[in-house]
């Protein structure tokens, strides 16, 4: 009876410390999405454009994106629709060659306007929300979809309505699996799509499969070692567009100088297999790229924040009919800044790689710029505004 006396006491101070542990989770979490929403201007989300048919790398920054915050969590729901969120996104987007030609064949210059609703269900914690596993891991799965109108300035045979369905596996806002000293956040995405595409004649269906995992290791109290790598798949129902699977890999180390500056060198590495007949040309080619420089973030005010990295990258080709490869500067910065409690700015330049699945043996510098404005409603409802432009520049 003794034993089973200070067995139970055991579990409710348990419970107790949890119940404490998540009343502290609770008061940093305005914190912790202030430190989320800054690496989404760098990070690899999905994009409300034509993106599927270039499958980005680690180190693209997004140009439109698809804002869909989630819900609040099960303690503060109070029925099944808390579990919904709506954005309606529209964007005008600027294009020099808006159906990447080399120069021999000609560039022709486009603008491009977008609008659609996502609607979004996010599940709470599948563990729930007051249990012990929650502490550590809180995995979610969302279920998302987007009916997309685009209307082309100059090539209105394009216009149409583009249907998206994305399933996403872990997308918390919070850190997944939380130990003393290591972060491991993991997720899995699929995407459909179908439309149509100035890549492609008529309608294009495709889809696509990624996974990826990123550590972060605390060294120190001001030194941290990240660690990130990501796998894609993606196929097209078309002959002129090129499958591929790609694999990308990043590390880098973070010392916070000040409380409010942190720098420190990165080192990436991807591997492109494609395989298909793009346009009538078999292609079975292999695409590597390596990359090395330094990144950081500045926070300037508690609504403030800068983020970027510069650095050098090489890309080389392998297999039939490989071209000679490029090397160059490979430049991302951005800010974002909340105008209000419920409303965010957000803006972005950058100049990098992308792999083009539409002509064999190509692939191109992208150099652009971005400014989102993000309003949230309510719990439920929020909507995005964003304008881009980007000038594409071919090499073999």
């Amino acid at each position: 009876m003794i034993f089973l006396g200070k067995m139970m006491h055991a579990i409710m101070v348990r419970k107790q410390t949890a119940r404490a542990r998540k009343a502290a989770h609770a008061k940093l979490l305005p914190l912790a999405v202030a430190m989320v929403i800054t690496p989404l201007l760098l990070s690899d989300n999905a994009a409300a454009q034509d993106v599927d048919i270039h499958p980005s790398d680690l180190f693209e920054t997004p140009q439109e994106g698809i804002g869909t915050p989630l819900p609040r969590s099960s303690r503060d729901a109070e029925s099944w629709k808390d579990y919904f969120h709506l954005t309606l996104n529209a964007g005008v987007r600027g294009e020099s060659n808006v159906f990447l030609n080399d120069d021999n064949e000609g560039e022709e210059s486009d603008i491009i306007f977008t609008i659609g609703p996502t609607l979004t269900f996010t599940t709470p914690g599948l563990f729930g929300e007051d249990n012990v596993i929650s502490d550590y891991m809180t995995p979610r799965v969302s279920v998302s979809y987007t009916p997309r109108y685009q209307m082309y300035s100059n090539n209105s045979e394009y216009d149409g309505i583009n249907h998206s369905f994305r399933f996403n596996f872990n997308n918390d806002a919070g850190l997944d699996i939380r130990l003393p000293k290591t972060t491991i956040s993991f997720d899995l995405d699929y995407d459909q799509s179908q439309g149509s595409s100035r890549f492609s004649e008529g309608i294009v269906e495709s889809e696509s499969l990624s996974g990826g995992i990123r550590v972060a290791h605390a060294l120190s109290g001001k030194t941290s070692l990240n660690f990130g790598a990501r796998a894609r798949s993606t196929s097209y129902d078309s002959s002129d567009l090129i499958d591929d699977v790609s694999y990308n890999f990043n590390a880098s180390l973070q010392h916070k100088l000040t409380g409010k500056i942190s720098v420190g060198p990165y080192v990436g590495y991807g591997i492109s297999n494609l395989s298909g007949a793009g346009q009538g040309v078999e292609n079975t080619q292999d695409r590597y790229s390596y990359s090395a420089g330094i990144t950081g973030s500045y926070n300037a005010t508690g609504k403030t924040a800068f983020t970027g990295s510069v650095g050098w990258s090489t890309y080389e080709f392998d297999g039939s009919d490989a071209g000679s490869g490029n090397d160059g500067i490979n430049l991302r910065m951005g800010v974002s800044h909340q105008l209000g409690p419920r409303t965010s700015l957000r803006a972005s330049i950058w100049r990098n790689y992308k792999a083009s699945n539409t002509i064999g043996n190509t692939s191109y510098w992208a150099t652009g710029a971005s400014i989102s404005l993000s309003r949230r409603q309510s719990g439920s409802w929020s909507h995005n505004l964003t304008l881009t432009y980007e000038n594409d520049d071919y090499f073999s």
